[in-house]
């Protein structure tokens, strides 16, 4: 039964969707850092507005008018005065100059009371302006972690395919990891089978079904070995004998030789094949013994040395 992508390590849909929410957080600033934000600006401007009305409250317009007052009172007290003391025949001037008198300081009373009248309002302007800044600033800051929603959504969709995609394709690489492993796996069984069946029969029979490649290095081992095993050498010819070019003899190559030669023609091959050291060594000495090499007596055999 085939396999699906779950098993190769794809994470199910929760999993996606929290891996894509965590990186759709990552790219946008948090909620509480927006409250926090806008938080400290709503807080200095209630703080200003409430000691702006508390320092309007303590002030008086209208004071600096007591001086001008003061001050006109005692001209016309001393213009009465005067004028009272010349006599009788003085009285229209004394009049006069008290009607004066008083228009001056009706404009100054009249003067203080608008300025008080005005400094009462202050207080009232100052704290509805204050008000008014901090809402602004509380419907921005709305605004902001409305945004803020948004980007999130437009990061989470974003991340999302990209999660996917990334995991699916991790996944993908496992299955295709674990085909080949096992691909190999069975190679190497068949290999094993093959070459038990080689041994048992006298290496009349090769590996079935293995790695054409791998096929290839393995008969050219075995006829290497075939080779060192049957060498043989020509004599030098004969000057008294005419035609006689000398006797072939024996020249076999010792078997530590034979198998450093077979094995720095075949470890590059193999090694790009996935063999290890050991299972090329294995494979060399069984090319080696199918050809009659004997281990136990080749020439400068040692036990534990390769070969």
């Amino acid at each position: 039964m085939p396999r699906g992508v779950g098993y190769y390590g794809y994470p199910d849909e929760s999993e996606l969707v929290r891996r894509a929410m965590r990186l759709g957080r990552a790219s946008v600033p948090t909620a509480g850092s927006v409250r926090r934000q806008y938080g400290q600006a709503i807080g200095d401007v209630g703080g200003f507005t409430s000691a702006l009305v508390s320092l309007l409250r303590g002030s008086d317009p209208g004071g600096a008018y007591d001086e001008a007052i003061a001050q006109q009172r005692q001209v016309d007290e001393a213009a009465q005065a005067r004028l009272g003391a010349l006599g009788p025949e003085f009285a229209g001037a004394a009049v006069t100059s008290g009607s004066q008198g008083d228009s001056a300081l009706s404009r100054l009373l009249a003067g203080q009371a608008a300025s008080a009248a005005y400094g009462r309002k202050q207080p009232g302007i100052a704290a509805s302006r204050g008000a008014l800044g901090q809402t602004g600033l509380v419907n921005a800051r709305q605004e902001a972690l409305t945004q803020r929603n948004e980007a999130l959504r437009s990061a989470f969709v974003q991340s999302y395919e990209n999660v996917r995609q990334n995991a699916l394709a991790m996944a993908m690489a496992n299955a295709d990891i674990s085909q080949a492993d096992r691909a190999f796996r069975e190679q190497r069984r068949q290999f094993n089978v093959g070459a038990a069946a080689s041994a048992a029969g006298g290496g009349a029979a090769g590996p079935p079904d293995v790695n054409e490649d791998f096929q290839q290095v393995r008969d050219k081992l075995f006829s290497m070995a075939d080779e060192f095993y049957n060498r043989t050498t020509k004599g030098e010819d004969n000057p008294y004998m005419p035609g006689d070019q000398g006797e072939e003899r024996p020249d076999r190559v010792s078997y530590d030789k034979a198998f450093k030669r077979m094995r720095s023609y075949a470890r590059p091959y193999l090694r790009q094949l996935g063999y290890s050291n050991k299972e090329i060594t294995r494979i060399i000495r069984q090319a080696l013994k199918a050809a009659g090499y004997q281990r136990s007596t080749a020439a400068g055999y040692k036990p534990g040395l390769p070969g």
